[in-house]
């Protein structure tokens, strides 16, 4: 905006930050929150601002010795200063006119600034130029040279505002017919070219109509600004048109054939902004009302033009002014001028979007059943203002339209305020219920058919009812007889699917016999003749025979069993006669037990010529009465008389199984005797009894067997007996493995230890460990030691392992010291003999009168024993410490001898001088 603060004829630019929240001033934006700037020396105004994420662009002009030339300015967003690509320093200023040229407005989308205003030219003309968002240049291929213009009228024209969206940009002004009479004037460019796509005049009375402000969305362009229908200077009434976005015309449905008037019930209103939101067209300006100057919002419907609430401002009791109106998801923001006396001031107020915006969603249940109109859809609206009405694609008027079939179905919603919201909802019925069902033969005669259905679609699980007496209730129903059935299943809504099977019947075939008798020199025969059924049919003999005639049959009856393809058997009894005097046999056996070869087969002969002969289908033949070391099976003996005349019989001998045994075990601990062998039998005859070697256990498992070979005797009821062994293993013990990662350090060193092997450990000896029972310990022994792990896993067995770490101590070189100062300053206190490998030494000190002031014979003392020097690096003292029988002595000279033994055996002498300092 404007601030006068220089002087009334001096004005300058003023632009300010505030908070969203609080309103405050942002202190790092300029000075204080506030930029000024003062581009001439006359009357200097900001008209328009707007933002991008690059930065701030405000759009005015600039007074120099009465030239109005139009000035845009580029600022950094977060601090203000000027962004000096832009343009000159960043500012870029046009003088399209030499007289008085306006810039009332600026917008910026991705392609450019598009900066909109009046120049003198021509009466005044508008003026719409388009720039780069980086440098400022005017876009050439923009109108020409980025600069589009239009004359509407031959008189004084104003450009007042500027909006734009992905189509194009909209202006608005006002075009002057006569001096007393001007009207509103609306035009759309092209986004690239700046050509003009349309234009359009409103006149709604022949005085004073000044279009001020413009906004677009989706749904079409809203102008806003006033109109001087009463005739009467300073009358005015508040004026809003929303107009098609491809042809410019008023749209019918807002307002009153598109337009509507403001600030019911003011005597006089203008509109000075407008902003279209998702919730609402909002207009603000300034009315009189009961005779008080006020400004005001209006949120109005972007459908119908309604008024949904408004707001009246009178921030001091002179008159206001709202000027701009803008929002974000937050509220609604106006600026204006607040009439004060003697002054004019700035107001910049933020408000709540009141009221709310009509929010539609829709919920359908689905007809139980396909095929079914039985669904139905509700509408669930929200927002907007209540009471709802409501028109259903079809003519239904209520919130919930029934007795719908699938489909889609779409509906409009209306609130109180005329704004309309309009959905759809899809109504979806279950899939289709299906069955199929397959069918397995009744056979034999009997009623052993089965069918099972399988169904599909519908909804959840599903039931069945067979027409079976009694009714069966499983998908598969069995025990049936030839014939047809049908089935119904039904879903878990109700619905149901009846299909029908049926069961064919087979019949068991017919079996007819003839025969031929036995002579004296071969056998009788037989035949079967089969019929019925399902062929093909096989045949079994009494005497094992399996095609459709036997022979060689002995005189007797003998039975033939027929069965068809469908296994339906049928038996029929033949009897082969005799020719002659035949021997006729019997035959009897005994079993095979314990599946061995130990059954026996007798046979007894009569009739016939003489003694007998006899002959078994053995292998070797047998030729006694009675057959033996028989296995089960089929035997076949043939009796001969004298005359030569044969009896030919066949006997079974069944065979009892043998016994199967098998032997599982599990290991013995390794201190304690917990290992089992179990015995496992098949075969024979139950009840088993066992008897276990050498622990004379009798069940069928073993336990608290110890390493070592087992054996087991089983026996069944019949007394048939296998014997079979184990070997019990003991579990393995842990191997314990000791490591270091050196086994050679100096003194003073560590190094790694590392066992291995089992759960726990336990290190021996513990001193120099960082850890006795742990896997890893740190050793840092002072000579060699040898160290050992016990390790221990989880059955209590133990391994162990050592490893030997061997410490080298240095010798270095004997040193005794010529000086030191016992003046319990802390630093050379003591006279000591300094070095390594020291086995045992003799030192004596003697003063200058030959008396023996300090001696120790014997082996070193390390460092931290009483009487020896604590900061002494290696082994070493006692230590003298300048005193003679109690008493310090005084500075003076004194003579050392010093006789020792290394620990290489090697002998030391050594004599000097020490002097004594206090």
């Amino acid at each position: 905006g404007v601030d006068a603060s220089i002087s009334v004829i001096n004005t300058r630019w003023r632009i300010e930050k505030r908070d969203l929240a609080t309103g405050a001033l942002v202190a790092g934006f300029g000075t204080g929150g506030i930029i000024t700037s003062n581009p001439g020396a006359g009357t200097d105004y900001a008209y328009a601002i707007t933002a991008d994420a690059s930065g701030i662009y405000t759009a005015g002009y600039g007074n120099s010795s009465g030239n109005y030339e139009w000035r845009i300015e580029k600022r950094d967003l977060a601090t203000g200063a000027l962004i000096p690509g832009f343009g000159t320093g960043g500012v870029v200023t046009s003088n399209p006119s030499p007289g008085s040229d306006d810039v009332n407005a600026i917008i910026a989308d991705a392609s450019g600034i598009y900066v909109a205003g009046t120049e003198a030219v021509n009466g005044g003309q508008w003026r719409i130029e388009k720039r780069d968002l980086a440098t400022g240049a005017l876009i050439a291929g923009f109108g020409t040279g980025g600069v589009a213009t239009s004359n509407p009228s031959p008189g004084g024209d104003g450009l007042n505002a500027i909006a734009a969206d992905a189509s194009g940009i909209y202006v608005a002004g006002v075009s002057s017919i006569t001096i007393f009479n001007s009207q509103w004037h609306i035009e759309k460019h092209d986004l690239i070219t700046g050509a003009l796509l349309w234009a359009q005049n409103s006149n709604p009375s022949a005085y004073d109509d000044i279009a001020h402000a413009i906004a677009v969305d989706a749904g079409g362009v809203y102008a806003g600004g006033w109109d001087d229908s009463t005739g009467t200077i300073g009358v005015y009434r508040g004026r809003v048109e929303k107009r098609d976005l491809t042809s410019g015309a008023l749209m019918s449905g807002f307002g009153s054939g598109g337009v509507v008037i403001t600030s019911p019930g003011a005597s006089t209103a203008r509109v000075f902004g407008i902003t279209a939101q998702p919730s609402g067209v909002y207009v603000g300006g300034s009315e009189v009302s009961s005779g008080k100057s006020e400004g005001f919002i209006e949120k109005r419907n972007s459908i119908t033009g309604a008024l949904t609430c408004s707001v009246a401002i009178n921030p001091s009791s002179g008159g206001d002014d709202v000027e701009a109106i803008t929002a974000d998801a937050s509220g609604i923001y106006v600026a204006g001028l607040d009439e004060v006396p003697v002054n004019q001031e700035w107001f910049i107020e933020k408000y709540n979007f009141c009221g709310s915006a009509l929010t539609l969603t829709a919920s359908f249940t689905g007809p139980a059943c396909s095929g079914q109109c039985t669904g139905t859809a509700t509408a669930n609206p929200s927002g907007g203002t209540s009471p709802y009405t409501y028109a259903w694609a079809g003519g239904q008027t209520a919130q919930t339209a029934t007795g719908l079939c699938a489909g889609t179905y779409s509906v409009t919603v209306t609130d109180a305020l005329g704004v309309t919201g309009m959905t759809a909802i899809s109504v979806i019925q279950p899939a289709a219920l299906s069955t199929s069902a397959t069918a397995t033969s009744a056979s034999c005669g009997n009623n052993n058919g089965i069918s099972t259905v399988a169904a599909s679609g519908g909804s959840g699980s599903y039931t069945y009812g067979w027409s079976t007496s009694p009714v069966q209730t499983t998908a598969t129903a069995t025990g049936l007889a030839g014939g047809t059935y049908a089935i119904t299943v039904t879903d878990a809504n109700g619905c149901t699917k009846t299909t029908t099977v049926s069961i064919t019947q087979t019949g068991v075939p017919a079996v007819t016999t003839s025969s031929t008798p036995q002579t004296c020199t071969q056998g009788g025969t037989a035949a079967a003749n089969a019929s019925g059924g399902t062929s093909p049919y096989t045949y079994q003999w009494c005497n094992g025979q399996t095609a459709s005639t036997a022979t060689g049959l002995s005189a007797g009856n003998c039975t033939v069993m027929v069965t068809d393809a469908s296994g339906c058997s049928t038996a029929n009894t033949v009897t082969i006669t005799s020719s002659g005097s035949i021997p006729t046999a019997t035959v009897t056996s005994t079993s095979a037990t314990c599946g061995n070869n130990n059954g026996t087969a007798t046979v007894a002969a009569s009739g016939g010529s003489g003694s007998y002969t006899y002959g078994w289908s053995t292998s070797p033949v047998q030729t006694a009465a009675t057959a033996t070391g028989l296995a089960g099976g089929n035997y076949t003996v043939t009796v001969t008389d004298a005359a030569g005349c044969s009896a030919i019989q066949t006997v079974s001998v069944t065979s009892g199984s043998g016994l199967n045994a098998a032997i599982t075990s599990t290991q013995t601990g390794c201190t304690v005797n917990n290992g089992t062998a179990t015995a496992s039998v098949s075969g024979g005859t139950s009840p088993y009894t066992y008897v276990w070697n050498p622990s004379g256990q009798t069940a069928s498992t073993a336990t608290g067997l110890g390493s070592g070979n087992y054996s087991v005797t089983i026996t069944d009821a019949s007394g048939c007996a296998q014997t079979q062994t184990a070997v019990i293993t003991s579990v393995p013990g842990p191997v314990a493995v000791a490591s270091a990662a050196s086994t050679n350090i100096t003194i003073g060193n560590n190094t790694s230890l590392t066992a291995t092997g089992g759960g726990t450990y336990s290190w021996s000896p513990a001193a120099g460990l960082s850890c006795a029972t742990c896997a890893n310990p740190v050793a840092a022994p002072s000579q060699t030691t040898a160290y050992c792990v016990i390790v221990t896993d989880g059955n209590g067995c133990t391994d162990s392992a050592c490893i030997t770490i061997h410490v080298e101590i240095p010798c270095g070189d004997i040193f005794i010291p010529n000086v030191f100062s016992p003046n319990h300053d802390g630093a050379n206190e003591m006279e000591c003999v300094l070095g390594g490998c020291i086995k045992d030494m003799k030192f004596i000190i003697y003063n200058r009168l030959g008396e023996r002031v300090f001696e120790y014979n014997g082996a070193p003392l390390p460092p931290g024993v009483a009487g020896v020097a604590l900061s002494l690096p290696k082994w070493g003292g006692p230590c003298w410490d300048g005193t003679y029988k109690g008493k310090e002595m005084n500075t003076a000279v004194f003579v050392y001898f010093l006789e020792a033994t290394l620990t290489n055996g090697e002998k030391i002498s050594r004599k000097g001088n020490i002097s004594l300092i206090r």
